[in-house]
């Protein structure tokens, strides 16, 4: 599971995720106790692509590709990933995933505004 994740702060400190030294911890989480912290988390510059897919993506933004295993169960109705730490916590969470064939074969979960396999 892959998740591209753009963080704006005042400092470069305090926007700081990839390393052992951060301020801030990553965990994806589901009801029922499922927790995993990422195997990778690179600071990636971001492109004009990716910043008119996400308009919140500007040149003060710090982006972000965190990997997960693959950790999300099928049939999943909800996930929350969180940002924990001493200056705050930020929890997103996703609701309402359903199953969707596509073309292929396949089985994607989605949301209204983004899929995820």
């Amino acid at each position: 599971d892959d998740f591209f994740i753009s963080i704006y702060a005042g400092s470069s400190v305090w926007s700081d995720v990839g390393k052992d030294t951060s301020l801030w911890k990553m965990v994806l989480t589901y009801p029922g106790g499922g927790e995993a912290r990422p195997i990778s988390i690179q600071k990636v510059k971001s492109n004009p692509l990716q910043r008119m897919f996400y308009p919140y993506v500007d040149k003060w933004s710090h982006t972000y590709e965190a990997r997960f295993d693959k950790f999300l169960p099928e049939g999943l109705k909800e996930f929350s990933l969180s940002f924990v730490g001493i200056p705050a916590t930020s929890k997103l969470v996703w609701k309402g995933l359903k199953p969707v064939p596509t073309d292929r074969g396949e089985i994607v979960r989605k949301t209204k505004t983004q899929k995820i396999r």
